[in-house]
């Protein structure tokens, strides 16, 4: 039985979008796992907004958008893989937060559950994204794909596109292992 769990809740507006609203799917998410009575209890929170291309063109950029000075970094995404700076097909998956509860860290549950929000939300868009506050951050990110993203301080991102590793959860420690991406191939015996 697998124990840990995201719960997520989406928050984005019903109006067709416009330059100040809709181009921006938030996500809250929830890390849950088992507590010893089975039941599940939350371990830490994420946020992650799924950013449409056309609201990190320059035109949307200069607008009073509630969301711009938070999402601007993104446009550094942008620009580091769209040179010509067309924006068509560029949504960007955008982790604003990760975290988990003291206890929980070092278990790689951080790494799991992005790559998992990745999987689910992150369908049609062409990078993920997510700001790091330490250096040393840079080198934990990178192992499942990310990135610096050139002209920024602190912005990673990871190509969607890509062969990213599993994480395979060990449930006597907690824990999440990386395992490298391979091809799945099927073996046939010979009759």
């Amino acid at each position: 039985m697998f124990r840990m769990r995201l719960r997520i809740i989406t928050d984005t507006s019903l109006r067709y979008p416009d330059e100040l609203e809709g181009y921006i799917a938030w996500h809250e998410i929830e890390i849950q796992d088992l507590d010893d009575s089975d039941d599940l209890q939350p371990i830490g929170t994420a946020r992650a907004g799924v950013v449409n291309s056309f609201y990190l063109s320059d035109k949307v950029r200069r607008t009073k958008h509630p969301d711009r000075d938070e999402i601007e970094p993104l446009h550094a995404v942008i620009l580091a893989n769209d040179p010509h700076g067309l924006g068509v097909g560029l949504d960007v998956l955008y982790f604003t937060s990760v975290k988990v509860s003291q206890e929980r860290q070092g278990r790689n549950i951080e790494l799991a559950a992005v790559l998992r929000v990745c999987d689910l939300m992150g369908m049609g868009c062409a990078f993920a994204a997510i700001n790091v506050e330490n250096p040393g951050d840079v080198a934990y990110w990178a192992r499942i794909g990310f990135e610096r993203t050139p002209g920024t301080d602190g912005l990673l991102h990871a190509d969607l596109d890509r062969e990213a590793p599993r994480m395979i959860e060990d449930e006597d420690t907690g824990s999440f292992l990386i395992v490298p991406y391979s091809r799945w191939s099927e073996s046939r015996e010979e009759n």
